[in-house]
């Protein structure tokens, strides 16, 4: 039974039913930990991907420290909302296999040092769009040109001259920037999900039981 179907609330006016509703309507997003939830999920998959969300310490009311992760957004009702976050790649393997570039691996585990691709929030909005990127894809050639010549034309030909990961910067930051628009649109669904009328009629329920009764009944209890 959803709370929509509890004998209570149907015990009240559709009238009733739809003041207390816009009452309560924003009562589980007024605080501020309502997408905590969404942000550990978030920060969960992207190490699985092999990105590395950013972290940044503040301080509480009450002057205690905490940190949180560098996730910005804001919602849900204008063209410039959005989400964003600042961070890196730190699991190259993971991260190419998740960009669909897992003939890249082999290639990726052959060098003798990584490479670098992060990114941050830049702008006035929170959207995937308002992100800067630096990188540093190009890669070496380890062999000697004169002595080495056949594995060093060899490479330069796997590598495409030491592009190949270069050249993909913008898959990458399409890839990335996905993932941003894809944070959104949970934000986005968790928000209807705890403003729905079922959610709040739940709430209602559980922590405002004296407000069950119809209108001029509570008008009248209060009164006395």
């Amino acid at each position: 039974m959803t709370s929509l179907e509890d004998p209570r609330w149907l015990a009240l006016s559709e009238e009733r039913r739809d003041a207390l509703l816009e009452k309560h309507r924003n009562t589980n997003v007024q605080h501020a930990e309502w997408w905590d939830s969404v942000y550990e999920q978030f920060v969960e998959d992207c190490i699985e991907k092999g990105i590395c969300v950013d972290y940044y310490s503040t301080k509480t009311m009450g002057g205690k420290t905490v940190v949180e992760p560098s996730i910005y957004f804001s919602g849900f009702c204008s063209q410039g909302d959005g989400a964003c976050f600042d961070g890196a790649v730190n699991d190259w393997p993971k991260f190419l296999v998740a960009c669909g570039c897992t003939d890249l691996v082999p290639v990726y585990e052959k060098l003798d040092h990584t490479l670098v691709l992060s990114w941050c929030h830049s702008g006035h909005y929170y959207h995937s769009g308002c992100t800067s990127f630096r990188s540093d894809l190009y890669i070496e050639n380890p062999f000697d040109e004169e002595n080495d010549v056949l594995q060093h034309a060899t490479w330069d030909a796997i590598t495409e001259g030491g592009n190949i990961f270069d050249a993909l910067e913008g898959d990458f930051a399409g890839y990335v920037r996905s993932l941003m628009d894809d944070l959104y649109t949970t934000l986005e669904e968790e928000h209807d999900h705890l403003t729905s009328d079922e959610t709040v009629a739940a709430y209602i329920l559980v922590h405002c039981e004296e407000e069950l009764v119809e209108e001029d009944e509570d008008e009248l209890s209060l009164e006395h």
